[in-house]
């Protein structure tokens, strides 16, 4: 019966929903609660599918757990990038001294390489001796990794050199590592040294010259590969980030298989070139658009003022996410359109998409070039302040510089005071606003509170407070003249 149910698992559950139905079935059967095989594998098969949340409860309903089921599911955490997620679980795992495995280690080493943390590696690196992983291969090519993704480069380079066993993974690592890391030259000794070489060791130092803007050198490499895989293909980014489309599509042409994302690259390339005619072509000859490839089209059309053009593409696409219409309704707003822009967010309130910051921005955009602030509201809230929308300081600007264009400077306030993180920008933009509406002794004071803060002032808010300083002392003028004459 354990054989069939894993059978069912791997043949099966192809998507999400059908292992949800296979789960669901082997727990009527009472097939699942007596094996860890089983469980191990529909956690793993959860965390594949991005499902976290659900491998997590399948994990914590395991009233005995082994170092198996763990590792499991601190790998599902360390694939779906939920680097603290790990960390935790794995502290969880020490503290009831359930004994690591070598991938147990592996994974949380590659959580401490994700998040920077050095320190707790370097500790990690003592702990995997203690451990008796100090002579695993797995474990020491994570460290390597770990290391250079910190930056400690010499640390690394001092485990890779103290390792006994070396193998291609652990050259790879130095090789990508002394790469990302702006030392190409050490790379390519290492390389160079290379006895078994794979397409990861090729592509590692073509990306290397590829980030020093050597395409030349990018481009013998490249040729000189005696295989190459979907991801040495990358090179015709390299091409595209510097421009030079005309190698780019050359390789592009070379290429025995071209996937979506190759398509949509060279799409990508032309249009930053403003060549849209040569884009659109690459376009209509693609076998199989995504929304993607609609989306880069339409916002090649809006930099460059073909709003019509756009529009039109924008119509015809089959299916839109929320970035296509953020980058339609943003370009009617940046090209001088807020009217048509506002007239496409109605439309768009009728889709069930989740705003993000950039979309708001749009809509805050066409509002402030109209001078009307309803829109911006509807979207964010009824109650402005407390909006979930505050943490993202580009939005608080935005939001405090519109009110006070509009009049409101009550409300520009109110933003002000709810933002979750003032930054020198929010100073110095509400400062400007205190200026503007004539309340000298806010700006001041918010000008004395922002260098008690330690944020250094620049020439811009400087101007603020002392105009906002001129205009009161013109005032007072003006009101001494009028009594003056009054008294006459």
């Amino acid at each position: 019966m354990m054989n069939e149910a894993i059978f069912q698992l791997h043949q099966t559950c192809k998507t999400l929903n059908r292992l949800k139905s296979v789960h669901a079935h082997l727990l009527v059967r009472g097939s699942i609660a007596s094996s860890d095989l089983i469980l191990n594998k529909i956690i793993r098969l959860y965390s594949y599918f991005g499902a976290t949340d659900y491998a997590r409860k399948v994990f914590d309903e395991i009233t005995e757990r082994n170092p198996f089921l763990w590792t499991s599911m601190i790998h599902g955490y360390v694939e779906n990038s939920q680097h603290t997620e790990a960390f935790y679980l794995f502290r969880d795992m020490r503290s009831l001294d359930v004994t690591p495995l070598n991938f147990s280690i592996s994974s949380i080493v590659k959580v401490f390489g994700r998040l920077k943390w050095s320190r707790d590696g370097e500790g990690m690196f003592g702990f995997i001796w203690k451990c008796g992983f100090g002579f695993d291969l797995i474990v020491m090519n994570s460290v390597i990794d770990c290391f250079m993704r910190c930056g400690e480069v010499d640390c690394a380079r001092q485990v890779f050199d103290e390792m006994e066993e070396k193998d291609v993974v652990s050259r790879n690592s130095m090789i990508s590592g002394y790469v990302n890391n702006g030392r190409l030259e050490i790379a390519l000794e290492l390389f160079d040294g290379m006895d078994e070489k794979n397409v990861v060791s090729w592509t590692s130092v073509i990306c290397g010259y590829v980030k020093k803007g050597d395409m030349v050198e990018a481009r013998n490499i490249f040729e000189t590969m005696p295989t190459k895989d979907m991801a040495a293909w990358n090179v015709i980014s390299g091409y595209i980030d510097v421009g030079d489309v005309h190698t780019a599509s050359f390789l592009f042409r070379a290429m025995p298989h071209r996937d979506t994302g190759a398509w949509n690259l060279m799409i990508s390339g032309y249009c930053k070139e403003g060549q849209l005619e040569k884009a659109k072509d690459y376009f209509e000859q693609m076998p199989r658009r995504n929304v993607v490839s609609w989306t880069m089209m339409i916002d090649g059309y809006v930099k460059s003022g073909k709003l019509h053009e756009a529009k039109c593409l924008f119509d015809e696409m089959p299916e839109k996410n929320l970035v296509t219409w953020s980058t339609m309704i943003s370009g009617y707003a940046k090209n001088g359109k807020p009217s048509a822009a506002l007239e496409l967010f109605k439309n768009f309130r009728k889709q069930s998409l989740e705003l993000d910051e950039t979309f708001i921005l749009s809509v805050i955009s066409a509002c402030s070039q109209l001078g009307i602030v309803d829109a911006v509201e509807s979207v964010i809230s009824d109650d402005v302040v407390g909006s979930r929308y505050f943490s993202d300081s580009r939005v608080v600007n935005s939001l405090i510089d519109l009110y006070a264009n509009c009049g409101n400077i009550e409300k520009a306030s109110q933003v002000f005071e709810a933002a979750d993180k003032k930054d020198f920008c929010c100073y110095s933009t509400m400062i400007a606003a205190f200026a503007n509406h004539g309340l000298v002794e806010k700006a001041v004071s918010l000008f004395e509170d922002m260098q008690r803060k330690n944020f250094e002032p620049d020439e811009v808010t400087f101007l603020g407070v002392l105009s906002a300083c001129n205009r009161n002392l013109i005032q007072r003028k003006r009101h001494e003249l009028q009594s003056s004459l009054v008294q006459k």
